[in-house]
């Protein structure tokens, strides 16, 4: 470019056009560096915000609609642990059982304990180390008439107690026809025994040791006719005597 190309060009730029497209393009510059750099983060956080704001809206109406769950009660808590006991309760269970037993009219010759094993993962196992949940197997032989030995059945899953009944196998004959494989007909009543074998399941939930009351005592009932195991010698003998004129009189 020689001298005179030169301040042909100084000249165009001193020009009023010239500056004033200068500036246009300085201030267009400008304005997209602070477009980029300045609000375009400032938008990005601010929509964010506003989807979080929205969001949660959402989450709000959601709750709303939902039902209030009723609170639970002293009362119903006490009915959830007679159901799944904290301990095992075995001396309330076999009350229970010889209660029923008394119901129905029913004979139950054992009351067997077997093993226990946890019934829920390992996830749900508390801090302690002890299973949330614990299941113990329960086996029952039981005898009687057929309605005895179903009512016996209905009645064991109407328990307070949650007791489920896994497995039963039933035969037809008094004790000894089956040890013997032989059926054979009661001869104290018109209907035939039925010999019913019972493997139930029990539960407790040791894990929530600490966290729910556990069952009050078994209350347990004074017997009028029951002696006196204190008694002295002399009463003792006075009783052993009077059994004997008793025999003697017979």
């Amino acid at each position: 470019m020689n001298k005179e190309q030169w301040l042909l060009l100084q000249s165009r730029l001193k020009s009023h056009t010239s500056i004033l497209i200068m500036v246009f393009l300085i201030g267009f510059l400008f304005a997209f560096y602070l477009l980029i750099y300045l609000l375009l983060p400032s938008m990005r956080e601010s929509r964010a915000l506003q989807n979080n704001i929205n969001q949660l809206e959402r989450q709000k109406i959601s709750a709303e609609q939902l039902p209030i769950p009723k609170k639970v009660t002293a009362a119903e808590i006490t009915e959830l642990v007679k159901q799944v006991p904290i301990q095992a309760e075995i001396p309330r269970l076999i009350l229970a059982l010889k209660d029923l037993e008394k119901q129905t009219k029913v004979t139950i010759a054992s009351i067997v304990f077997g093993e226990k094993q946890e019934a829920l993962p390992d996830s749900l196992i508390t801090g302690s180390g002890q299973g949330l949940l614990v299941m113990e197997l329960v086996n029952l032989e039981v005898s009687g008439t057929y309605p005895q030995v179903l009512d016996f059945v209905l009645k064991l899953q109407q328990t307070e107690r949650l007791l489920d009944i896994k497995q039963w196998s039933m035969r037809v004959g008094t004790p000894q026809a089956i040890k013997t494989d032989t059926a054979v007909w009661s001869e104290t009543t018109a209907e035939p025994n039925i010999q019913l074998s019972l493997v139930v399941h029990t539960y407790t939930a040791p894990g929530l040791s600490g966290q729910l009351k556990d069952l009050p005592p078994v209350p347990v009932t004074k017997s009028d006719s029951r002696s006196n195991p204190t008694a002295s010698d002399q009463e003792f003998y006075k009783l052993l005597e009077e059994l004997k004129s008793k025999q003697t009189a017979r």
